[in-house]
């Protein structure tokens, strides 16, 4: 079993520009391997990130696994579920309009259909959101200091 753990820090939900990253653990024998991203910087929006965030930790995966994600974001969590009928309707939703963020939810659909993915939603406060977190914070300030 696969966790990958997702953390975000932007200034507002709506405007781009900010930091994500994840950690992916494993657990092989009793022990735990771990394997970090980030802190990354994107133009995108908060939600884009974490999009953005589960296709790059997806995409790292070799082989099929059952993957629990553990995020905060509403948005990812609220709408994975939806996953599989915008698939079947190419991305559209029910009023005939493109899916947001369709290229991202695509690219996460085609990684997902070889593992088995559930969702968690956590606050940071777990251990590897609140390393992520850390992170992502001493990258902004360092970010801010150096322009």
């Amino acid at each position: 079993m696969v966790d990958i753990y997702i953390s975000t820090l932007f200034r507002s939900r709506f405007v781009g520009g900010g930091y994500y990253g994840y950690i992916m653990t494993v657990d092989i024998g009793g022990k735990t391997y771990g394997k970090e991203s980030g802190p990354l910087w994107t133009e995108g929006t908060q939600n884009e990130a974490e999009l953005q965030a589960l296709l790059e930790a997806l995409d790292k995966m070799t082989k099929p696994s059952e993957i629990t994600v553990h995020t905060d974001s509403q948005y990812l969590y609220g709408n994975y579920s939806n996953l599989d009928q915008w698939k079947t309707n190419n991305f559209m939703t029910s009023k005939g309009q493109q899916v947001r963020h369709a290229e991202l939810w695509r690219g996460i659909s085609a990684k997902a259909e070889y593992h088995r993915v559930s969702l968690e939603l956590n606050e940071k406060y777990t251990e590897y959101g609140q390393k992520i977190e850390a992170e992502l914070k001493a990258k902004r300030e360092k970010d801010e200091k150096d322009s």
